[in-house]
């Protein structure tokens, strides 16, 4: 079962959870450098939330649905799923590591880092900025590209799962 507070709003430095953080809905409105989170952390309607701290560790799921994050530091790691809906997100970081499935759908994303590796789904449907995918990438489970403007898949792309696209704008299931 993980942590609740309701009425947090600030956390210390180097704070150290080995299980999971929920702050769903809180008023907190930065997180502390050095934040390690060997579980989950859920965010989810932390509105304040605009940015995320640099050294930050997540063995689990990142839950960021509905905050005001519009950037994420490089080098972030996620062990688990990342879910970035309902975001101001426009861009992704250089060396982003995402060991479950990442879900952009819906964001302002325009474009995904070279040599991105996701462990488990993509979900880009609705990203209308995104009109090519970076060589090397890589995708554990599907890749959901409807509603995007990607019209060709780039060399070396390597999905475990079935391709979801409306290449040619007939609602058809491209596998």
């Amino acid at each position: 079962m993980g942590t609740r507070l309701e009425d947090i709003t600030s956390l210390p430095d180097g704070l150290s959870v080995e299980g999971d953080l929920d702050l769903r809905g809180t008023g907190i409105t930065s997180l502390p450098d050095g934040l390690s989170v060997d579980g989950w952390l859920d965010l989810e309607g932390c509105i304040g939330i605009t940015s995320l701290p640099d050294g930050l560790s997540v063995g689990g799921d990142l839950n960021l649905r509905g905050t005001g994050i519009t950037s994420l530091p490089d080098g972030l790691s996620v062990g688990g799923s990342l879910n970035l809906r309902r975001t101001g997100i426009t861009s992704l970081p250089v060396g982003l590591s995402v060991g479950g499935s990442l879900s952009l759908r819906g964001t302002g994303v325009t474009s995904l880092p070279d040599g991105l590796s996701v462990g488990g789904w993509l979900s880009l449907g609705g990203c209308t900025g995104i009109t090519s995918l970076p060589v090397g990438l890589s995708v554990g489970g599907w890749l959901d590209l409807r509603g995007t403007g990607i019209t060709s898949l780039p060399d070396g792309l390597s999905v475990d799962g079935i391709i979801y696209k409306d290449f040619l704008n007939n609602g058809e299931t491209e596998k």
